[in-house]
């Protein structure tokens, strides 16, 4: 069965030949890297490879709470090195990006998408189950925060996943998405939640469970974490004075937002302690910045639909959109939906999370 093309994405006419031979020629290399760390994402096992000890726990770092203990047949196997390698390799994508945006594009009929970004370069064959990161000096932290959104997202997608621009906090089992926006307070309640002792899953990824047909229609819809990174805006980082210390810049150019690692300085169990790797969804939770006590008022599916879609759409890509938007628009209709009432009081914020989800319990 062929691969899917993506929508939205920049089809190269010939395969990206120079990218392809290299990224070709370091799986050859790789059988005997000695760095290696073991993932469990989404339910599959995931691992990570690189001869660069310092460059492999740099990317690691946004995927601490996913660490696994045994190594499986890996679903994804992930080779990080140097783009120090690369040298006289010349990829078909064009000069580097000047934006903070990376640059997506496939071939081979939708099989390899490659991935371009200033400081790193990367390719995923979805077929293979493989991905290559080269990095440049400085890994960006843009790329440690939410390393390479893009081809997680087209490995999710294989996987009959979907990506939600959302957050994920849970009580037990049950899950709260927190979706809306930017700056609509996701990630202020998510870090309020956490701070709370509610289970910390993301703030601003999440990969959705929501079979549209077939065996798994019916199904209870599930959220699996991505990143246990946190972004915010440096404003709002004085409202979190314990994880100042974890705080750096996503880019140089844009210094107001910040990308935060909240799980340093935990140990193992501390870790294990705050953080999950998935959660059934039980509510949906739009929040909204007011001066007023935090209050969680009741939402009709179509218009928390309305709230949700817009920047999940946009974030969806290269995920299929038609697709994206029919799951998003079951979920409102399988899960309570909320338009949930930020004010000042970030303990308060957390307990009426809390209390949401203690009620659909009962």
């Amino acid at each position: 069965m062929p691969l899917p093309r993506f929508e939205g994405l920049p089809r190269v006419a010939q395969p990206v030949e120079g990218l392809r031979a290299a990224f070709d020629e370091a799986f050859a290399e790789s059988a005997g890297a000695s760095f290696r760390r073991h993932l469990s994402l989404a339910g599959r096992s995931v691992t990570l490879a690189s001869e660069d000890g310092g460059l492999l726990g740099s990317f690691a770092r946004a995927f601490r709470h996913l660490l696994a203990d045994e190594a499986v047949e890996p679903a994804l196997t992930i080779l990080l090195t140097s783009i120090a390698r690369l040298t006289g390799v010349v990829p078909e994508l064009g000069p580097t990006p000047a934006s903070a945006q990376p640059q997506v594009v496939h071939a081979d009929g939708g099989r390899f998408v490659a991935y371009h970004r200033q400081g790193t370069l990367a390719g995923l064959d979805r077929a293979a189950g493989r991905m290559v990161v080269w990095c440049g000096e400085g890994f960006p932290a843009s790329d440690r925060g939410q390393p390479l959104f893009a081809l997680f997202a087209a490995w999710l997608h294989d996987l009959d996943l979907q990506l939600v621009h959302a957050g994920l906090v849970a009580s037990g089992e049950s899950g709260a998405l927190l979706g809306g926006a930017g700056g609509s307070g996701k990630s202020t309640t998510a870090l309020a939640c956490m701070r709370a002792g509610l289970t910390y899953l993301g703030d601003d990824s999440i990969a959705l469970s929501l079979p549209l047909a077939g065996e798994g229609a019916g199904e209870e819809p599930w959220g699996f974490s991505l990143y246990a990174s946190a972004r915010l805006e440096a404003a709002n980082l004085e409202r979190f004075p314990e994880l100042i210390g974890t705080a750096e810049p996503m880019d140089p150019r844009e210094p107001d937002k910040l990308v935060l690692y909240p799980l340093d300085g935990l140990d193992d169990r501390q870790v294990r302690g705050v953080t999950a790797g998935s959660a059934r969804l039980a509510a949906l939770l739009l929040p909204h910045v007011t001066g007023g006590a935090p209050r969680a008022v009741p939402l009709a599916p179509a218009k928390a639909l309305l709230l949700l879609a817009p920047s999940s759409i946009r974030a969806m890509a290269p995920q299929p959109m038609v697709l994206g938007f029919e799951r998003l628009a079951r979920l409102v209709e399988s899960v309570p939906c909320y338009r949930l009432e930020v004010g000042e009081d970030l303990a308060a914020v957390a307990n009426e999370v809390e209390r949401v989800l203690t009620e659909g319990r009962r």
